[in-house]
């Protein structure tokens, strides 16, 4: 069961996540709520159970999670085990899990931030998120080891009910060997390209208003293209470009489906994503690492213990100094610029396949359907 599916309109890490899934399993059930496109593809095995969604705050939240809880008595019967993915429909997948005597695994996906309404502030949405994920669930799988130090761990959910299972990544879809030469030709020949392929809503802009920053900071020294993501608040970038005489530097993508990402990534000399806030296993991260390219990144949330510095990235603290002094390391350091792109794929290859999370995922499920297997063999070890 998750909110939405598959998050965006033409695709999503989620919806890949659930086609891996499908592929080993005899029939997966989804409970989701934003209706796809007729062009929509739904592999057979996979039955899908559709919820409007209202967007209205807390009335919209009851309404889903009422309309969850009735096609869940009717549809889950005959499952083996319930996996609900995010925070939004856990209470209603725990009480599922109760009344049809199902195993249910929560997956913490994100831990949602503070937001500027009354139910947002964080004393609320701490003490909501610290209901939910303390309930005696099966199992919890944790897609980041930080999130579970920096949140779980203080709100008293212990070590041995959570897995940390990293989100993953279609490694063949995303790779080394995919061909930007038709989006690189529209730059100048010796320029450094840094494609920044992230929507242009908040978090993502502020991201990029760093980046603008020390873009400007090696204005005299390398000539440095930017190609942004569009967005929402494009007109807020554009004003600091403006601000910052970047005009002639900075581009911005059209909006694509996520299969024409690998293009885009593809056609980058340097990617640089200097997040702002705490992410988890950042999805634009693992497209870069699997696409073997150079990454400048920040040390904030999971990335520290991800990456390390000088081996699968430069590692830097979000300020505009650092984050240009590791650009100019990249730009003029073939031989650096070559290693991390390199190592970034192997990790990828290692430990962030897709691949890799359902298989681990699965033997979550097995463990929490035959516990007594999985007790038994602990003690063989």
């Amino acid at each position: 069961m998750v909110f939405k599916y598959p998050l965006y309109e033409k695709g999503s890490y989620l919806q890949e996540f659930v086609d891996s899934m499908v592929c080993r399993c005899e029939r997966v059930v989804l409970i989701a709520a934003l209706y796809p496109d007729k062009n929509f593809f739904s592999p057979r095995n996979l039955s899908i159970k559709w919820i409007p969604l209202f967007p209205v705050p807390i009335i919209g939240e009851i309404f889903y999670n009422l309309l969850i809880f009735f096609k869940g008595i009717i549809y889950l019967r005959d499952v083996d085990v319930i996996n609900v993915i995010s925070a939004r429909p856990a209470i209603v997948g725990f009480l599922l899990g109760k009344i049809l005597n199902k195993p249910v695994v929560c997956t913490v996906e994100i831990i949602n931030e503070p937001g500027n309404r009354w139910f947002q502030k964080e004393s609320v949405i701490n003490a909501i998120q610290k209901l939910i994920y303390s309930l005696k669930y099966d199992k919890i799988i944790c897609w980041s080891k930080y999130y579970f130090y920096a949140y779980l761990k203080k709100w008293g959910v212990g070590e041995g009910t959570v897995v940390i299972i990293p989100s993953g990544i279609d490694i063949s879809r995303y790779n080394p060997l995919i061909c930007g030469e038709g989006i690189r030709n529209n730059f100048p020949p010796g320029s450094f390209l840094i494609v920044f392929a992230k929507p242009m809503y908040e978090y993502n802009r502020k991201m990029a208003e760093l980046l603008l920053l020390s873009v400007k900071l090696l204005d005299r020294d390398l000539d440095i293209r930017v190609l942004l993501g569009d967005g929402q608040q494009r007109k807020m970038i554009e004003d600091k470009i403006k601000i910052l005489g970047l005009g002639e530097k900075i581009s911005f993508m059209p909006i694509v489906p996520i299969t024409k990402i690998p293009e885009y990534l593809a056609a980058a000399d340097i990617i640089v994503l200097p997040f702002t806030y705490q992410p988890t296993t950042s999805r634009s991260l693992l497209e870069s690492m699997a696409m073997g390219k150079a990454i400048v990144v920040t040390n904030s949330g999971e990335i520290t213990e991800m990456l390390t510095d000088g081996e699968e990235a430069l590692v830097v603290e979000p300020e505009e100094k650092a984050l240009a002094s590791a650009i100019r390391r990249v730009c003029f350091d073939r031989e650096l610029k070559n290693k991390l792109g390199r190592n970034a794929r192997l990790l990828v290859e290692k430990s962030f396949s897709i691949e890799s999370v359902a298989d681990k995922t699965l033997e979550v499920y097995r463990e929490v359907i035959c516990p007594l297997v999985f007790v038994e063999r602990s003690c063989n070890v």
